[in-house]
């Protein structure tokens, strides 16, 4: 995706740079003033909302540093695609357009996580071993070097469509 090379072009993070860093973009897109850290007892990860046509983030600590690192990456990916439509404040719902919209964002915010170059180039190898008993703690090592649950890199080699065993 253009968007998220860009982003890793401008906003890189590790050596060599492996993946964007999330909360500078986030910062420089929406503004520093304008993210909100917060503990939600309500189970909601994060939002993007607009209020009087100003974008504002809020994230919710009470998640795990990977799931917060997750939930930047997905708002990132939201006002990045969805700029122009916003929600207003409590505004989604689980209409066939919101969930879609939801999953675009997800797609990119993986991208910007564990960029396809970098996945591929990662698991080429591993994946020609063929060791099953090895795969979870590959796996694990992968969500740890990139900060992301197991879940999200399980779903990302799913959708790249990369089988390592």
């Amino acid at each position: 995706m253009k968007i998220a090379e860009e982003l890793l072009k401008n906003f890189p993070v590790g050596r060599p740079p492996f993946q964007v860093d999330v909360k500078s973009a986030l910062q420089h897109y929406i503004g520093r003033e304008n993210i909100y850290y917060m503990h939600f007892t309500n189970g909601m990860s994060g939002g993007l909302f607009s209020v009087n046509g100003h974008p504002f983030v809020l994230i919710n600590l009470n998640q795990s540093k990977n799931r917060i690192h997750w939930t930047e990456a997905h708002e990132l990916a939201e006002f990045l695609l969805h700029y122009d439509t916003i929600y207003e404040p409590f505004g989604f719902s689980l209409k066939a357009e919101d969930l879609n919209r939801e999953k675009r964002a997800n797609m990119l915010a993986a991208e910007f996580l564990m960029p396809e170059k970098v996945i591929r180039a990662i698991t080429a190898d591993f994946a020609k071993l063929k060791i099953p008993s090895m795969k979870e703690p590959f796996i694990r090592e992968i969500a740890r070097k990139f900060s992301v649950s197991e879940i999200a890199v399980k779903t990302r080699l799913k959708n790249l469509k990369i089988n390592i065993g």
